[in-house]
């Protein structure tokens, strides 16, 4: 129990850091903004993704981008290079917190 007091103490006084840290963050991003995320998928999973070209795509997991396209491309380079088998993807997406849904 004493384990659980300590945690819920370091979540509670995480989650208000991250509050304050994208109040403070959050005016600088007022116009949409650019990231690019690089990845290798296979072949198969690759062709999943041109059939539903056009439709909404749902990530189960946080992603890592750079505002840098070449960090994206980068990524994509080193991955290819470990398997030759591997289709290299950027994901270009445009972020516009005006868009934004908050809940409480």
């Amino acid at each position: 129990m004493e384990a659980m007091s300590k945690l819920g103490f370091f979540i509670r006084s995480l989650h208000l850091q991250l509050k304050q840290l994208h109040q403070q963050q959050s005016a600088n991003f007022r116009k949409p903004f650019t990231v690019y995320r690089g990845q290798g998928m296979t072949k198969e999973d690759f062709k999943n993704l041109l059939d539903s070209k056009g439709g909404l795509l749902s990530f189960n997991n946080f992603l890592s981008a750079s505002m840098e396209r070449k960090v994206g491309m980068e990524f994509v380079e080193r991955t290819m290079k470990k398997n030759k088998d591997i289709v290299g993807v950027i994901f270009i997406m445009t972020i516009d917190q005006s868009k934004l849904s908050t809940s409480n």
